[in-house]
């Protein structure tokens, strides 16, 4: 049984049409919590966004799209925003206003957050965890 379905309900990212997905059994993300049947989550531009194993999820405004994928039980939330050709695997977390751009791949236990902006060919892993603060 699949993990999740796209929905029509549709929305659009820089001008390119995303879609919010919906949970269709329950499951455990270890940064999340639980996501039962039936709740909301972010956008996606297609299904091959997320990944139907493991417990990786897409939650609140948080939007993965063109070829970026989320894989593993790595989370996706607030309002982030992925695009390119990224990879967010394992435990990673990106939240807040983060952005990955291009062919980001953020892996173990890695956490992005805040205002922070990742783009180029970059690999983040480990126990990394990053937030960018703009001086006031």
């Amino acid at each position: 049984m699949k993990k999740f379905e796209v929905t029509n309900v549709n929305g659009s990212y820089h001008g390119k049409p995303v879609f919010r997905i919906k949970a269709l059994k329950e499951f455990y993300n270890p940064s999340f919590g639980f996501v039962h049947a039936g709740d909301f989550g972010g956008w996606v531009s297609s299904e091959k966004n997320l990944s139907q194993c493991g417990s990786c999820w897409i939650a609140g405004d948080a939007v993965v799209c063109e070829k970026s994928r989320v894989i593993g039980s790595a989370l996706v939330n607030s309002s982030a925003a992925i695009c390119g050709k990224c990879l967010v695997k394992d435990h990673a977390n990106i939240y807040g206003h983060a952005r990955l751009f291009d062919s980001v791949i953020v892996a173990g236990e890695s956490a992005i957050c805040g205002d922070a902006f990742l783009c180029g060919n970059m690999y983040v892993c480990d126990e990394i965890h990053t937030q960018a603060t703009w001086p006031v």
